[in-house]
């Protein structure tokens, strides 16, 4: 019987597939899975047409490029999904990511040629992609993300978009729906939650994340509203994009911030932008709105001297939907993308904006031009029915022209139509307490401490009432 150390010495040492198998198979079973590919990557060397063991490679080099990806390690990636596309036949899928992969790490001439190659053998696949673009997340501190969304045409395009306060990486990134039908990439940067502000993501970390990858396109832009305006200058005013800030706005900043956000997160970035004049961004805001104005025209301009300044007046701090309501939001960002600039304010559309139309009716109700008040609050109520400053507004107007009847009659049917809004609610609660009609307010509060519990709110009203009753025996 010959033994294995005898058949070892016979064969003069040769490993054979089987060995290289057993040994890769153990060892990734046992979770040493890099270990693992090098293992088969040696076997494929010595056996390059062993089917078995090339199946087997193939298999765990897929696997270990997640692994890479998930890890952010690229240059690991790319060492692997170079060997998975040496064969005859490499799927459309690997070409594409290892363009993207050499994109990232700044190899552009060489993503160029992968990404050539895959428009010219995969033409059908690529015409018929119901996506149209192909994603990976660049960075992930489960707070912050940046994505990297590749368009499936040649581009030498480039976008930046910054999510608002209220977006988080659930939904689709800022603009996405009209900016994935234009023939560039987009590099979207992510909140996890609302109400947060991107400082635990560092300007430092956002250049090594993606300057590499965006030195690679000859035209970039950036883009966002309110908190989306601000990252959009903090973070890309250096990288030589084309910037359109619409209402920039951070919300917990010491100085421009809100009342309600100010000192309730820690600021980590500076509190002024460097200094920049060679950037030129383009900035749209209401010079009536008295936060956003001071942050523009005191600290922005400052930073940004040569930044162009597009004012709206009355057009709120929800500029975008401002400019939507107005019909031309898509035509701004198009014309901004296409041209470098936004189109000329159309002032004969500003009336159907529901923002414009509360905003400078809230004016004329406070200069006592109440005929103009009556129209413009009326018409913001008309669009928006159950916005809650729409609705102040026009009671409010409705009360100065003594019309207490009409506004208890208005704001019971807008109960009607949003019985949850709390705010609609204690409007109609204090309407009837200044009619001094106690059993309605009683009867109300009743309705809503049911609904909505004993909340502080609702217990000032309560009291009010008490106060009143007291008062009137």
């Amino acid at each position: 019987m010959i033994t294995h150390k005898l058949l070892k010495k016979v064969i003069g040492g040769t490993r054979t597939p089987h060995y290289y198998l057993k040994k890769a198979n153990n060892l990734w079973k046992t979770g040493n899975k890099q270990e693992a590919g090098k293992i088969l990557g040696n076997g494929l060397k010595r056996y390059p047409k062993h089917l078995k063991i090339r199946e087997q490679y193939a298999d765990y080099a897929g696997k270990l490029v997640k692994v890479a990806l998930k890890k952010q390690d690229w240059q690991t990636a790319i060492d692997r999904l170079s060997v998975l596309c040496r064969g005859k036949n490499p799927s459309c899928k690997n070409l594409i990511m290892l363009s993207m992969l050499n994109q990232i790490m700044g190899n552009h001439a060489l993503s160029a040629n992968i990404f050539d190659d895959v428009l010219r053998s995969f033409p059908n696949e690529i015409k018929e992609d119901e996506l149209g673009y192909r994603k990976l997340t660049l960075f992930d501190n489960g707070k912050s993300r940046i994505e990297f969304y590749k368009n499936l045409k040649p581009t030498k395009s480039l976008i930046f978009t910054f999510d608002s306060v209220n977006i988080c990486w659930d939904e689709p990134s800022f603009g996405f729906k009209l900016l994935q039908r234009q023939n560039m990439d987009i590099i979207a940067v992510r909140k996890k939650t609302k109400k947060s502000f991107h400082q635990d993501l560092s300007k430092d970390t956002f250049d090594q994340t993606v300057k590499d990858l965006a030195s690679g396109y000859q035209n970039k832009f950036s883009y966002g509203f309110s908190l989306g305006a601000y990252a959009a200058l903090y973070y890309t005013s250096d990288m030589d994009c084309q910037i359109l800030a619409l209402s920039p706005r951070l919300p917990i900043h010491p100085i421009y911030g809100t009342k309600e956000d100010k000192g309730k997160q820690t600021l980590y970035h500076s509190l002024s932008h460097p200094f920049n004049d060679k950037a030129s961004p383009t900035i749209i805001y209401d010079p009536t709105n008295k936060i956003d104005k001071k942050y523009v025209e005191e600290s922005l301009l400052a930073s940004y001297p040569n930044a162009q300044l597009k004012k709206m007046p009355y057009g709120g701090h929800r500029m975008t939907f401002h400019l939507l309501s107005m019909g031309v939001l898509k035509k701004y960002v198009l014309t901004f993308i296409n041209q470098g600039s936004v189109p000329a304010y159309n002032r004969s559309l500003k009336s159907q904006s529901p923002n414009y139309c509360r905003l400078l009716g809230e004016a004329c109700l406070k200069h006592h031009k109440l005929k103009w008040a009556d129209h413009l609050s009326m018409e913001a109520l008309k669009a928006e029915p159950t916005n809650k400053r729409a609705m102040k507004l026009r009671v409010n107007v409705l009360k100065k022209m003594n019309r207490h009847e009409e506004a208890i009659e208005l704001v019971e049917k807008s109960v009607h139509m949003a019985p949850k809004k709390l705010d609609i609610r204690l409007m109609l609660i204090d309407l009837y307490l200044d009619n001094k009609d106690i059993a309605a307010a009683e009867k109300e509060l009743d309705r809503s401490f049911k609904q909505f519990k004993r909340t502080p709110k609702l217990v000032k009203r309560e009291k009010r009432m008490e106060m009143l009753v007291h008062n009137m025996e």
